[in-house]
C-alpha cells in the first residue's frame, strides 16, 4: 500500500500532546508499511529517509509562530494536493483535524476533541470550582 502522512503539525520533538501523537503514530506506521512519505517541518531521525520536510512550511512555522496553522491550510490544499494528485497514494493520513477538501485519493483524518459539541462549558468551570455531584 502507497500511503503519504501529512504530519507538517509535527514541528518539534512532541511538544504538545497533538504533536506527539503525529510523531508516534508516524514512526509506527513506518514500522509496518514501509512503502510510505512523511511530510514534516520537523526531521524525525527514526525515518530520516522517508520523511519530506517542507523547508516553506518550517520558514513559516518560525515567522508567523501560531498563526502559521492558517498558511499550512493554505499549503495543504494547494502544494501537497499537488503532490497527492502527482503521485497517487492509496491513501493520505492527517493524524490532525484538518485535511484536504474534495481530495483526489482517500484519506484518513483524525478529530482529537468534540467535547465542546456534547458539554457545556459551565460544567467543567464547575467541577474545578466545587466537587461535581
Amino acid at each position: 500500500m502507497n500511503l503519504v502522512i501529512n504530519a507538517t503539525s509535527i514541528t518539534s520533538d512532541g511538544i504538545t500532546g497533538i504533536e506527539r501523537f503525529a510523531l508516534q503514530i508516524s514512526k509506527e506506521l513506518y514500522l509496518i508499511e514501509k512503502n510510505l512519505e512523511v511530510f514534516s517541518t520537523y526531521n524525525i531521525p527514526e525515518m530520516a529517509i522517508v520523511a519530506q520536510s517542507s523547508k516553506f512550511l518550517a520558514a513559516v512555522n518560525q515567522i508567523f509562530g501560531k498563526y502559521e496553522y492558517v498558511l499550512r491550510a493554505i499549503w495543504d490544499q494547494t502544494f501537497f494536493r499537488y503532490h497527492v494528485s502527482k503521485s497517487k497514494p492509496d491513501i493520505v493520513f492527517f493524524p490532525i483535524q484538518e485535511g484536504m477538501l474534495f481530495p483526489p485519493v482517500k484519506q484518513i483524518v483524525t478529530v482529537h476533541d468534540l467535547h465542546y459539541l456534547h458539554f457545556n462549558q459551565s460544567i467543567f468551570v464547575d467541577c474545578h470550582i466545587k466537587p461535581c455531584t
